[in-house]
């Protein structure tokens, strides 16, 4: 019993000892990161555009084994996965080894792949640009160039320009421009041309291909991903100084393919049409008659087909071949949003070489629209169709293959939910502990890691803390718009550049009868940035919060004991021994009894 007892005094002197010592806690400030605004991407992102002013398949020029052959190629891909680098008619895009990368960018005035008898078709180095990231670089452009590859296709090329702009592996987010993009321009492009003065087709002025691959808003709160193809050029003349036979083309606005996956129900989307929604898109015309046409009458069904009939150099019928204008784009849909493709094509010309009778008659959808204006032109081929014949014969083209003039494809792939992109968000206090009755200051900054510039920056600071923290919310810089002892607004610090940071700050001042604890304060950070580009093809809302758990605070210090004259070591070595002195007069009385 007695051995217990002594335990337990001992135990309540040490506390009573321990009571009076000083707390040491250290004098550090605390800081706290958003150490990543953007949250991993579970599941697929992967979105691919390519497209063709002109393009030749099959071809078997002697001495050039030519497969295929573009003209104004562009191309973008984008993928956490395996990249997409070839299109639906085989091509290979990019000569560059993807390996670690996850974007990149094509651009090639002309384009040439060499057959090998396989699936593997490489390519013929003529004029290209090239960028894959990451790492984020430059955009890589080319030299004019005259590209003669008679008597398949010959063009002046302009500077190709490829980028890629991802910069991490993982993190997708690149807002205020592409994710990646490709742009191919050529002048006095001639595809196939048969003799001097006369091709198949020629492109009216410069031609412009772009390839884009960027994020957008689904609607939900998140970001999608759109896969741009875009035409521009003033227009195509088939059968250019043919009389009679001459057709014009004239694209009345850029062209452009999307598709967009957004991640919700709903969300995926393809359209096919003039780039600023107007109806009319083309205008046809021979001689003196033309015919517009709208997206809907382009798109909605087979097109027209016009047939090139004539008499071949023995004297006999000879159905050579058939061009198509417009036609229904091939378009795949998923229902929950997670994935949207799309292949289109402006002119397709079908090599047929039959000889026999045949219809000479312009069919499907547009023949009320177009025949008035074909008609003629049918008739007048009919002069022409052994040249034709000539010069298909001697690129190897057989039955089945084809020429494109505008080609398109694009798809998106998106994880369900979409994208989600933030603003880093950093929080410090200037003291760490802090001790009741005194003042910190917490520091709370904005950046923008993105191209765009980042408006109407609103900061929204909630404070709290543990159970008999108390404490009162002072002065704060910039003047906030709303102060209360438990929250601090900010609704518009003004806009954030591209690659800078915007900070507030709020003293707060801790009660002088606090009790001990923590101070927890979080930050949330909201803005608009411009998506796709500079300017921004639309607006997305971003957000960033953190929350920092900081600072500690302590109770004051005690009041130091009154003076005595002696040591301040003593009145505590006096009670120590006071203490123990009486432990051992009371055993010795116990023992006595």
């Amino acid at each position: 019993m007695r051995s217990a007892a002594k335990r337990r005094r001992s135990a309540a002197l040490i506390a009573g000892l321990a009571a009076v010592a000083p707390l040491a806690l250290s004098g550090t400030a605390s800081a706290g990161v958003s150490a990543s605004s953007n949250p991993p991407i579970h599941g697929t992102i992967k979105g691919f555009a390519t497209g063709d002013f002109a393009f030749i398949d099959a071809l078997s020029v002697p001495k050039t084994n030519l497969a295929q052959v573009s003209v104004a190629q562009s191309a973008a891909g984008v993928s956490n996965r395996a990249m997409q680098t070839t299109d639906t008619l085989g091509q290979l895009l990019l000569s560059k080894s993807i390996k670690g990368h996850n974007a990149y960018g094509h651009a090639a005035g002309v384009n040439a792949n060499l057959g090998q008898g396989d699936n593997t078709i490489p390519q013929i180095g003529l004029t290209k640009a090239e960028a894959v990231s990451p790492p984020r670089g430059k955009p890589v452009s080319t030299d004019i160039v005259n590209v003669p590859l008679a008597p398949i296709a010959t063009a002046d090329v302009q500077p190709d320009v490829a980028a890629a702009n991802t910069t991490s592996k993982t993190d997708f987010c690149v807002l205020g421009a592409p994710l990646s993009e490709g742009t191919a321009t050529i002048a006095n492009a001639e595809v196939l041309p048969v003799q001097q003065g006369l091709a198949i087709a020629n492109a009216d002025g410069t031609v412009r291909q772009d390839s884009t691959e960027e994020l957008d808003p689904n609607g939900h709160g998140a970001l999608g991903l759109g896969s741009f193809e875009t035409l521009n050029t003033a227009g195509i003349t088939l059968f250019k100084g043919v009389p009679g036979a001459q057709v014009k083309i004239k694209v009345l606005n850029p062209l452009i393919l999307k598709a967009f996956a957004g991640g919700e129900p709903g969300t995926s989307k393809v359209s096919f049409g003039s780039s600023d929604g107007k109806k009319d898109v083309l205008k046809i015309t021979s001689g003196g008659n033309s015919a517009v046409l709208t997206v809907e009458q382009l798109l909605g069904g087979k097109g027209a087909t016009i047939p090139v009939v004539g008499q071949n150099d023995k004297g006999k019928t000879l159905h050579l071949l058939d061009i198509e204008i417009g036609g229904k784009p091939n378009v795949k849909l998923a229902q929950n949003g997670t994935m949207a493709s799309a292949v289109a094509d402006l002119i397709k010309v079908q090599v047929i070489n039959k000889v026999g009778k045949t219809k000479v008659k312009i069919h499907g959808p547009l023949k009320g629209i177009l025949q008035p204006v074909l008609d003629p032109v049918v008739s007048a081929l009919d002069q022409i169709v052994s040249q034709l014949q000539t010069a298909i014969e001697g690129l190897g083209l057989s039955k089945g293959v084809d020429l494109r003039i505008g080609h398109f494809e694009a798809n998106a792939q998106v994880p369900v939910g979409g994208i989600h992109c933030g603003i880093p968000v950093t929080k410090s206090t200037n003291k760490d502990p802090v001790t009741a009755g005194e003042q910190f200051t917490v520091t709370i900054a904005a950046s923008n890691p993105y191209d765009c510039v980042l408006k109407h920056v609103r900061i929204d600071d909630h404070i709290t803390a543990t159970s008999g923290v108390k404490w009162t919310v002072g002065a704060t810089r910039p003047k906030a718009d709303k102060v209360t002892n438990s929250e601090v607004v900010w609704n518009d610090v003004g806009s954030i550049k591209p690659g800078q940071h915007k900070a507030v700050q709020v003293d707060i001042s801790i009660d002088a009868d606090s009790a001990a604890g923590k101070m927890s304060d979080t930050a949330v950070a909201s803005a608009e940035c411009g998506t796709g580009n500079a300017n921004g093809r639309s607006t997305v809302k971003l957000t960033g919060k953190y929350t920092l758990h900081a600072p500690h605070v302590k109770l004051k210090r005690s009041p130091p004991l009154p003076d005595t004259g002696m040591s301040p070591a003593l009145p505590i070595g006096g009670a120590v021994v006071l203490a123990l002195g009486f432990g051992v007069a009371l055993v010795r009385r116990r023992g006595s009894v």
